[in-house]
């Protein structure tokens, strides 16, 4: 009893607003159409399936129905629902499908999932046939990274969409495929998207991410032309600037970065990538500008990378010691930051400061080894004059990487200093089979061969 209340007082405020705005007279057509607001939740065609037979019952010859009579129809439908038990109760399914969506709406846009997804599986359960419920629970698996049951619910709203299929629905099952690293198949649903609706600027967006993702910049920087055409914003500005830093093409990234920030001067990410670009360039004042204002725009939550990223930036114009204040601000930040670590260790070594060097790359090595801090290490036992532990730092380095012409140069310039000329002829000879035009390393034989003539 408790559902066909509901629907008789639902329905009954409807007929009142159906009356209250009715004009003089409508079409039976049209007086379908304003008693369908009632039944918002119901399917179009099944709602006038229903409606067309009750005219033919009761008013078989009736199409045009003035005010009084239009109040009469309506309320002869709803005594015509409620003497249907099977449409009424079905009706009323619908009504609550609709309501726990909505309820599954509400959690998910506060980014409460998992009761999310529970509304929109019980909306599910009442309606098998919602599209739009198995839409949006796919939306709620994809804030929680589970993205197969997102492609499979995605898959579904698709195959009940079919007779009317929506662009949004391949849109978010390519998004989801694009999350997994699915490049092709994302691709593939954007551009079904693109040939539904071909004004689509999210589509082209996306699909210039995947292309992006895939190395094919030519056709990302196409697509994001046409979704920056169609619906200009600071996001596809900034995608199609990083796309072209990509390419190594640093002027066209700079000028996207500009727009994105014309657009949106708040954006501490695109600063970021501006001055990453400008470093790129070698142009370091510009770029120690923007990480300057990346980190001005992220004091509320400062990031150990933007410290790292303007440490590296001092570094290259020698300015060591601001470069190694900003390195200790990035590890103060996140004290597992192997590459703030190697970087203020290269950093010391320039400033001969071969103590302070060992400890950091000795750090960076324990969080994360790998063949340049090891070389970085060896450095610096090279400039303490400790040749053997330079040896075997360069040694670990080669036997990461044995095709680096710096590594066997410097252990050839360690074996040398030792004494060890026949060791150190084999090595710097190897660095020049590896990069003939090493000036270094002839530099390097040319003095091996002085002191192999003393």
């Amino acid at each position: 009893m408790k559902n066909k209340k509901t629907v008789l007082a639902f329905v009954l405020m409807a007929v009142l607003a159906v009356t209250a705005n009715a004009q003089t007279s409508v079409s039976s057509d049209m007086l379908g159409q304003m008693l369908h607001m009632a039944f918002e939740s119901v399917p179009e065609n099944e709602f006038n399936q229903v409606f067309q037979t009750f005219l033919r019952t009761n008013y078989p010859r009736k199409n045009n129905f003035n005010k009084q009579e239009i109040e009469d129809a309506s309320k002869s439908f709803i005594i015509y629902l409620h003497n249907n038990k099977a449409i009424s109760d079905k009706w009323q399914a619908y009504a609550d499908a609709q309501q726990a969506k909505e309820s599954g709406d509400a959690y998910r846009e506060k980014g409460d999932y998992d009761r999310a997804i529970a509304d929109y599986t019980k909306a599910i359960r009442l309606n098998p046939n919602y599209a739009d419920a198995y839409y949006e629970r796919g939306q709620a698996y994809n804030g929680k990274n589970d993205y197969d049951k997102a492609i499979a619910d995605f898959t579904e709203a698709i195959r009940l969409e079919r007779s009317n299929p929506d662009a949004v629905s391949y849109n978010a099952r390519g998004q989801a495929y694009s999350r997994k690293g699915d490049y092709d198949k994302a691709i593939a649903d954007y551009t079904q998207a693109i040939r539904l609706d071909p004004n689509y600027a999210v589509a082209y967006s996306n699909r210039g991410f995947a292309y992006r993702n895939k190395g094919d910049y030519d056709k990302a920087i196409a697509d994001y032309n046409q979704a920056i055409r169609l619906e200009p914003t600071a996001f596809r500005y900034s995608n199609r600037g990083q796309t072209y830093y990509s390419k190594a093409d640093y002027d066209r990234a700079i000028a996207d970065y500009t727009q994105a920030i014309r657009l949106n001067p708040n954006d501490a990410d695109v600063y970021f990538n501006r001055g990453d670009a400008y470093n790129s360039k070698g142009d370091y004042d510009k770029a120690i500008a923007d990480f300057t204002e990346t980190i001005r725009l992220e004091r509320s939550k400062p990031d150990a990378v933007t410290y790292n990223s303007r440490g590296q930036v001092y570094s290259n114009k020698n300015d060591y010691d601001k470069a190694i204040a900003d390195f200790t601000e990035a590890i103060r930040l996140n004290p597992k930051n192997d590459g703030a670590y190697s970087w203020r260790g290269s950093t010391y070594n320039n400033k001969g400061d071969y103590d302070k060097a060992i400890a950091d790359f000795t750090e960076a090595i324990r969080l994360k080894p790998d063949e340049y801090r090891y070389d970085g290490r060896g450095n610096a036992y090279l400039g303490k004059k400790d040749y053997d532990r330079a040896i075997a730092d360069f040694d670990q380095a080669i036997r990461i990487n044995s095709n680096s012409t710096g590594f066997y140069r410097r252990r050839g310039v360690a074996y040398m200093e030792k004494g060890d000329f026949a060791q150190a002829r084999r090595d710097i000879e190897k660095a020049l089979q590896i990069d003939p035009n090493n000036q270094t390393a002839k530099d390097n034989l040319a003095e091996l061969q002085r002191r192999e003539g003393n």
